[in-house]
């Protein structure tokens, strides 16, 4: 009789551990409001968990009386709730910071500071307040703080800096190949077998990198494609062969669309299963896509005129800017040389990064900036804003001459 006990407690556990299992693995999102004593304070703390495709991250607002901080975390709590477990403050007459302390294996946040309750990145203010004793306090954020280095590695024509990261691969247009440069390797890839000045055909996507095989001036035949992640290369035939009088209208759900003006030809790119596809032609309208929406146009439109696709802003049309670049849940924007992130659930709170009124070919990588500035590449994080690349031709030739892929 005990053990019939013992057997069926025990498969009643297994059965709710089943379950919980099974909850917590298919659960995507989560909200939950609570409240942190920390000495005298008392924090609110709203927060959002989220799962969207490879998106796995807690979106978290800490409310200090009149100023909301915004922070996003990737998910390294196995979906639990209430992850926050410590604040570490720093307050002055002028200025007060914040960083949060996670439950688990003791992940620690950037600090995000407020002036007249307006958010600040660290890095915007670092220099222009004494947080020494602050930065004593949070060693696993200050021991990874970025000096700007002046040790440059020379390859081909350009000189890259100690401050690349392990998992950064940088790609660098030159003419007839591009360079492939991260910390393990450095290669080049030639595309051509003459220089052409400008990129306009090769594009990043995902992992995979997409540039044409140019044997002659008037058209193309294949694409070439490099896979960065597992690094092979590879061809993509074309069904037709593609004047050079063409353009690339956009990237769009993970595939590339250009168009042959001399032909009146649209065609998508897939680069992850290598598949081409002729989207439009004289008796079929083109594939569009412009803020949010999926359109139809007739290929003498895109003949007539260049038609690019543009990110989906209208989650951000009541903010004024000079450009703006959309991130999945957050963008990016600039007004008058003022660089801002903000959150499109908190539109009202952006955070001010830095003023660059030079900037140009800005790239956003989820939690790292990169653009062109005179003659540097930079990349812009939580650690520092540094020079990656140096190299003369971006001063004169820098549109879409780059690219960063991230090893996920």
């Amino acid at each position: 009789m005990i053990k019939k006990v013992i057997s069926i407690t025990l498969l009643i556990i297994i059965c709710i551990l089943t379950f919980q299992f099974g909850v917590n693995f298919f659960k995507t999102e989560h909200y939950t409001e609570y409240f942190l004593k920390v000495g005298s304070k008392s924090y609110a703390i709203n927060e959002k968990y989220s799962k969207k495709n490879n998106e796995d991250y807690y979106l978290l607002e800490i409310k200090d009386g009149q100023t909301s901080f915004i922070f996003t975390v990737d998910n390294y709590f196995n979906k639990q709730k209430q992850i926050v477990k410590d604040i570490i403050s720093y307050n002055s007459d002028e200025i007060s910071c914040i960083t949060l302390v996670y439950v688990g294996n003791n992940h620690i946040s950037s600090p995000l500071c407020s002036i007249d309750n307006n958010l600040y990145s660290f890095i915007s203010v670092k220099d222009k307040y004494d947080f020494t004793d602050y930065l004593n306090k949070i060693p696993q954020y200050s021991s990874k703080l970025l000096q700007e280095s002046e040790n440059y590695n020379n390859y081909a024509d350009i000189s890259v800096s100690d401050n690349l990261y392990a998992d950064e691969t940088l790609l660098i247009y030159n003419y007839k190949n591009f360079i492939k440069y991260d910390k393990e390797e450095q290669y080049s890839l030639q595309f051509s077998n003459f220089d052409n000045y400008k990129n306009e055909f090769g594009y990043l996507i995902d992992k995979y990198y997409l540039i044409p095989d140019i044997e002659n001036s008037t058209e193309f035949s294949k694409y070439l494609l490099y896979d960065l992640k597992e690094g092979y290369n590879d061809e993509i035939e074309l069904p037709n062969n593609i004047s050079r009088q063409s353009y690339i209208n956009g990237i769009y759900d993970g595939k590339l669309y250009i168009f042959d003006k001399s032909n009146k030809v649209q065609y998508s790119i897939d680069p992850s299963n290598k598949k081409v596809e002729i989207t439009a032609d004289e008796n079929n309208s083109a594939f569009v896509y412009q803020d949010g929406r999926e359109l139809r146009k007739s290929v003498y439109d895109l003949a007539n005129d260049k038609v690019l696709f543009s990110p989906n802003v209208n989650d951000y049309k009541n903010i004024k800017y000079d450009s703006i670049y959309v991130y999945k849940d957050f963008a990016v924007y600039s007004i008058n040389g003022d660089y801002y992130k903000i959150y499109k659930d908190y539109i009202n709170n952006p955070i001010f990064l830095f003023n660059d009124e030079n900037v140009k070919e800005m790239r956003v990588k989820k939690d790292r900036l990169y653009y062109i500035k005179d003659n540097f590449l930079y990349r812009y994080d939580d650690y520092g804003l540094v020079k990656l690349v140096k190299r003369e031709e971006f001063r004169y030739n820098f549109e879409n001459i780059y690219d960063v892929y991230i090893n996920q």
